[in-house]
């Protein structure tokens, strides 16, 4: 599956390790408790054995406390097939996560959670896929600094220049043929009609061949 590298930084540490006082702050209602024992079963830790049936029990305490990144760990256990199926037979697991991550993102703006986002908009998963919607969370976590988030961004970015660019051929080449044209306006055309690298050029370009035309 996806998104695990979004979970790296909540990995145990050999600090802040005591298992009894963080279980007692847990039970008492503490959010952040609660996530970290989460984290502790999730990853399993010295004396602790990887659970993953405790793991969602407390991210899902401190998530509904609005803990964002117990939401954001929660939406990743579901998302890769950690979830409990529903008493009908049902796994919708991946609607869950949806639903936490966008918890996360649109309360907290929690970058990881932008990030995994644009990925089930992108891949369709829980989601009605959506490229423009997925860019639009890619974007958002970018401008957080997120990594992967950038790299995704970027490799979008080419794509539209891409597809913009056969566009703009296409549209130039159906303009060349076009009797309506006079002979001056087809060499303008002619001019601009390449492929461009990125999409400022595309913005440039067609910006000029119609400022051109008009004239």
């Amino acid at each position: 599956m996806h998104q695990r590298k979004d979970q790296n930084s909540m990995q145990p540490q050999e600090d802040n390790m005591d298992f009894p006082r963080c279980l007692k702050r847990a039970q008492n209602g503490d959010d952040e408790a609660q996530c970290r024992l989460g984290v502790l079963y999730g990853y399993g830790h010295g004396a602790v054995p990887q659970d993953w049936t405790k793991a969602i029990y407390w991210w899902e305490k401190a998530a509904n406390q609005g803990n964002a990144s117990a939401q954001c760990a929660l939406g990743y256990c579901l998302m890769n097939g950690h979830g409990t199926v529903e008493q009908d037979g049902t796994d919708n697991s991946q609607e869950r996560a949806v639903h936490w991550y966008k918890m996360a993102a649109m309360q907290h703006q929690h970058a990881h959670a932008e990030y995994n986002l644009g990925l089930c908009y992108d891949k369709g998963l829980g989601v009605v896929q959506n490229q423009n919607v997925a860019f639009t969370w890619y974007e958002r976590a970018a401008r957080q600094g997120h990594r992967e988030a950038k790299s995704k961004l970027r490799k979008a970015l080419k794509k539209r220049a891409r597809q913009q660019s056969r566009i703009n051929k296409r549209d130039a080449s159906q303009a060349l043929s076009s009797p309506v044209l006079q002979p001056r306006q087809n060499k303008l055309l002619q001019t601009f009609c390449y492929c461009p690298t990125n999409i400022k050029d595309i913005v440039d370009i067609e910006s000029n061949v119609m400022d051109k035309i008009r004239m």
